[in-house]
């Protein structure tokens, strides 16, 4: 590779990683809610070096080791920051992502639109199978008839509620699994996603058997077993329990029981999971009796739980400060998203949350869930994110994707389509990735195998077209960046030239601004709350103001 294209590759690295701006990040976070008194430091078992498997080994990185890690350390975005991201991502991309407003279900939902968002789950067009039997014409009808179309009326009441159990979300109003062929142990043609145990819920519709309730989270909508949902009184019930935002306990381990309660069966060894919240019934720190048990190091959460008539209420449980949990979310650092990801490594596959497991695009959304970033929950709705966090290398050399890549933090999202990975730093020449993937590859080799497996593997793993996973890759997703300085310092000598006129400050707008690189004139945006401020000199003949 001759210096003109790794300079031009730098240059395209530079635009991807200004362009994930545009919320003004900044370095430096909120600092961590002390645990309780005596709260032992845990340190992280170690992470084998070698991937046990029959495929090639890999090798990852201690975090020290893995290249461009000099703010990984560093918080990549405030809370505040993140509130405003998620409050936009609502907005844009919206529902074309799959992302839902709740509370916009207040005054209720049209019936064109419910009917429209029930439409979007269906029953498979070819045969499929329930374990060995095919299902039968009547059994479609009975599933889409259960689906009570007819009783969708105009302005239909929604009501408000929590999942009290991890429970599946179904494209139509039917349990068992549906498979493409007979007896497939890991898929399942109807598993649209999975619902964690407190998750805010809006239920939309309810099925003609009553055994069913359509809902939307805010990552997704679909069918849930009514008996996964405790309802609120009233949406304010339901608005004020979500509103205290850091009397709350996050699951950052990839899962943990709690201890054996004799006395309360539905917390009794519960299992939790990462990315779940749970509000703290006390301060860290208090000591009372639960059920006759002291709490001592232990936090005091309160469990949501249904009630016989359906509504909500709530249990005491005691959660060890030994267990991998945080007060409030964690910081937003990239060494904190490996430290996540290698909690998850070895784990099995789930194809949308079977198995009770991940499958790609959720391994990366409840990881992430941990620092309360709210990710939408498909890969392709992954790739709809504003070009200032996915930015698009679909057009690169195989060459120009891997020097992208290396000059990014272990951590960032590869998006290629049907698949997300976590970046996981790099073994000399060869890029590592953490994925949950059901089949790829091996380097070297064209046989594709089934993996089922979250494994850290090398992005030279192939698909069944023969591409390596580098050379598929599309979209880099960098979730905030922190490196505007040394971005604006290394390219183009720090000079910038708007393009146009400068906007109007009052409006918070961003603008974009040209700079001229020895291979030619590169244009990236930036938002108008900038560190930088325009110079007084004016380049007439381009109408733009030089930035400094």
């Amino acid at each position: 590779m001759n210096r003109t294209n790794i300079f031009f590759s730098r240059i395209i690295v530079f635009i991807a990683a200004v362009c994930s701006l545009v919320c003004g990040c900044t370095s430096g976070g909120a600092q961590e809610t002390p645990l309780p008194k005596n709260t032992p430091q845990i340190t992280p078992a170690p992470v084998p070096t070698e991937a046990v498997s029959e495929f090639p080994t890999c090798t990852a990185p201690a975090i020290t080791d893995a290249p461009n890690h000099d703010h990984d350390s560093e918080t990549v975005l405030t809370a505040e920051q993140i509130s405003a991201m998620n409050a936009a991502f609502l907005q844009f991309p919206g529902e074309s992502a799959g992302l839902f407003d709740l509370a916009s279900f207040k005054n209720g939902i049209s019936a064109k639109r419910l009917k429209a968002l029930i439409a979007q789950g269906n029953l498979p067009s070819a045969n499929g199978y329930v374990g060995q039997t095919p299902l039968s014409a009547q059994q479609r009808n009975e599933i889409l008839n259960n689906r009570a179309l007819d009783a969708v009326r105009n302005n239909s009441n929604v009501r408000f509620g929590f999942c009290v159990q991890r429970s599946d979300l179904r494209s139509v109003p039917f349990a068992p699994r549906v498979t493409s062929k007979p007896n497939d142990r890991f898929g399942d043609t109807l598993q649209e996603s999975v619902v964690l145990q407190n998750e805010p819920l809006a239920v939309l519709h309810e099925s003609a058997d009553g055994k069913f309730l359509f809902v939307a989270a805010y990552f997704y909508v679909g069918w849930i077993n009514s008996d996964s949902v405790a309802l609120c009184s009233s949406f304010e019930q339901w608005q004020a329990l979500l509103a205290p935002e850091n009397d709350f306990l996050v699951v950052t381990g990839s899962s943990f029981r709690l201890c054996r309660d004799p006395y309360e069966p539905l917390v009794s060894e519960l299992e939790l999971t990462m990315g779940m919240r749970l509000s703290l019934a006390e301060k860290p720190g208090t000591v009372k009796s639960v059920r006759g048990r002291m709490s001592y190091d232990n936090y005091i959460v309160n469990v949501p739980s249904r009630a016989a008539d359906g509504s909500l209420k709530f249990i005491e449980a005691l959660v060890p400060i030994s267990r991998d949990v945080h007060i409030g979310y964690m910081p937003f650092t990239y060494s904190n998203v490996i430290r996540l990801a290698d909690k998850t490594r070895g784990e099995i596959y789930g194809w949308g949350g079977m198995l009770d497991a991940r499958d790609c695009s959720a391994l990366v959304m409840e990881i992430y869930r941990c620092f309360g970033i709210m990710l939408p929950r498909n890969t392709s709705d992954l790739a709809k994110l504003p070009e200032q966090y996915a930015a698009d290398v679909s057009s690169l050399s195989t060459e120009a994707k891997r020097e992208t890549i290396l000059s990014q933090p272990a951590g960032v999202i590869l998006f290629f389509p049907g698949h997300v990975m976590i970046y996981y730093g790099s073994d000399g020449n060869d890029l590592l990735c953490l994925s949950a993937a059901g089949k790829f590859a091996p380097v070297q080799s064209s046989a594709t195998q089934n993996v089922y497996t979250v494994e850290v593997c090398s992005l030279d793993v192939r698909l069944s077209n023969g591409k390596t996973w580098l050379e598929a890759i599309e979209k880099l997703i960098r979730i905030g960046s922190g490196f505007l300085r040394q971005i604006i310092k290394r390219a183009a000598g720090g000079k910038f030239f708007i393009a146009g006129s400068l906007p109007n400050e009052s409006r918070q707008q961003t603008f974009r601004v040209q700079a001229q690189t020895s291979t030619g004139i590169i244009s990236v945006f930036f938002p108008f709350q900038s560190e930088f401020r325009a110079a007084p000199d004016r380049c007439s003949s381009r109408n733009t103001n030089r930035i400094r």
